[in-house]
């Protein structure tokens, strides 16, 4: 009988274009759709070119509202204006008391460049 515990983190990928700057909402639900309270974790993600390449970019993450189970990860347009075409990127936790981290997500990133370069303010 061939078990398997897959601790692998799950796979979000990202396609971004570059000079545009995103958020967007991770949430955490338990079994029964709950809100899981994610405040005493210290997050932080990162995009590298590859996996083990020098870090492109430390995201920004807002834990605003991590007691009720939501953190938003920011990705200004500084960021995606110096990405190449395709990246890798992941999310990981560790909790405030210190302990091993946790992934949490991980996938690739793809950034098309974008055609308008400067802003014009009338």
């Amino acid at each position: 009988m061939a078990n398997k515990i897959d601790l692998t983190p799950a796979i979000l990928d990202l396609d971004l274009y570059a000079g545009d700057g995103e958020d967007f909402q991770i949430e955490f639900l338990d079994g029964t759709q709950e809100p899981i309270d994610v405040s005493n974790y210290i997050w932080t993600a990162q995009i590298r070119k590859t996996r083990t390449s020098d870090v492109a970019a430390d995201l920004t993450i807002d834990t605003t509202d991590a007691s009720t189970g939501i953190i938003t990860i920011h990705i200004s347009a500084e960021v995606t204006r110096g990405l190449p075409r395709t990246n890798q990127w992941d999310l990981q936790c560790v909790a405030s008391g210190g302990s091993d981290p946790r992934t949490i997500l991980q996938g690739t990133v793809t950034c098309t460049q974008d055609v308008t370069r400067e802003v014009v303010v009338p």
